[in-house]
């Protein structure tokens, strides 16, 4: 079974993206994670927001190399093979930003990954037996 994939017209296509932050935004202010002293407990707190992130990051990724028109929407998932995919000009700028926030936000002075590439590595973590895509 083979499923199409399509993308909605380029001035949708940041729109979509842009609302889903929004309510993202909204929903944290409404109930952010709070410190523990438990590891494991603010690891759960933190869970929802990451999985919406990873994939609201995924859909930017594919958005943007429909609208380079370097390829039809991948089926891939990995950040990192997606970030790969971007000219070189995409990920500069893309770098650029990751680490303007690490400058300019407190408590990631210790942060292990120090460019955007070593980050969306880390949270493709390691391929399991279907391999990269999934």
């Amino acid at each position: 079974m083979t499923s199409q994939i399509n993308f909605k017209e380029p001035r949708w296509i940041a729109h979509f993206i842009d609302t889903a932050l929004k309510k993202e935004q909204e929903k944290y202010k409404k109930c952010p994670v709070m410190r523990d002293m438990v590891p494991d407990h603010e690891a759960a707190e933190v869970w929802g927001y990451v999985v919406t992130g990873y994939f609201l990051a995924e859909e930017s990724l594919k958005a943007l190399l429909f609208l380079r028109k370097k390829l039809v929407p991948p089926r891939k998932h990995s950040l990192s093979i997606l970030f790969d995919l971007l000219d070189n000009d995409d990920k500069a700028t893309l770098g650029m930003f990751y680490s303007d926030y690490l400058a300019t936000n407190n408590g990631y002075g210790n942060f292990p990954f120090q460019t955007l590439e070593e980050f969306l590595k880390n949270l493709d973590g390691a391929p399991n037996q279907r391999g990269t895509d999934y």
